[in-house]
Formats: C-alpha cells, sequence, structure tokens
C-alpha cells in the first residue's frame, strides 16, 4: 500500500469506527478495528496493529464473525512473522486457515497459506512447500473463477 492511500485508508478506518462505537455497534467496531490494522501493518507500525486486532478478536469470537476473525488471524500472523516470531505466526496463520476453509473462503485462505510457506520455508521446508503448493493451486482456481465470470 502506497503511503497516501495507507494514511487516506486508516483515516476512513477510523471513522468508520468512532461512528461504530458512538452508535454502540461493538461488532462493526471489532471488524473496523481490524481494517484499521492493514493500514497499520503497511506501515510498520505493528504493535499498534496487534493491539487493536487483540481487542477486535474476541468480540469478533463472542459474534461469531469468523470471516472477519479469520482476517484478523491472518494479520495476527504476518505480525508475528514480520516480528520474528515464527511460531506464534504459525500458530495465528492455523487459526486463520481453519476458519478459512470452514467458510470456503479461498482469498484469504491464499494470504494464508503464503505466510505459512514465508514463515516455515527456513526450519520445516517439507511442510513449506505443501503450503506452496497449496498456494499456487488456490491461485489458479481464483483465476479460473474470475476469468469464467467475464
Amino acid at each position: 500500500m502506497k503511503l497516501g492511500k495507507t494514511d487516506e485508508a486508516l483515516r476512513l478506518a477510523r471513522e468508520a469506527y468512532k461512528l461504530n462505537v458512538k452508535s454502540g455497534n461493538r461488532g462493526k467496531a471489532a471488524v473496523r478495528l481490524s481494517q484499521m490494522a492493514e493500514p497499520m501493518i503497511s506501515a510498520g507500525n505493528l504493535d499498534q496493529a496487534r493491539d487493536s486486532l487483540l481487542i477486535a478478536v474476541p468480540i469478533l469470537l463472542n459474534n461469531g464473525n469468523n470471516y472477519s476473525l479469520s482476517v484478523c488471524y491472518r494479520q495476527l500472523g504476518d505480525i508475528e512473522k514480520d516480528k520474528g516470531d515464527a511460531a506464534k505466526a504459525t500458530e495465528y496463520y492455523l487459526r486463520a486457515l481453519a476458519l478459512c476453509k470452514l467458510l470456503g473462503n479461498k482469498q484469504v485462505e491464499r494470504s494464508v497459506r503464503h505466510g505459512l510457506w514465508n514463515t516455515l520455508k527456513d526450519s520445516q521446508p517439507t511442510e513449506a512447500l505443501k503450503h506452496l503448493e497449496a498456494y499456487t493451486e488456490l491461485t489458479d482456481s481464483i483465476f479460473s473463477e474470475r476469468g469464467s465470470q467475464d
């Protein structure tokens, strides 16, 4: 994400978050925290992004919002990977992966598989290769589906 786009995305997500909090919609506010985390991650504000996500996760769990929860877990995996904690990253990615499979969410699963491959390629190359192969298959499937819709 380019710096100007990152700033704009964060500004808009913060405005929406404030509106959701003001209206008492905790579920939507939790989704906005996840939306705020993405530009924070892009800008390198990993601790701030993690803090937002750790507030959002229990609310999303309580509301049963598995789609947004899978995104949060993927984001937490990305953060821990970037911070160098492969064990935590893998734990979050696997949580996201389980939800993606449950939901049939190929887009988020594709990102999770890529994160798992990057996280595991040095320490567990055989396992990492499985995720890279799944990532490639998902990519082909997604682009094939898009092509058939045109």
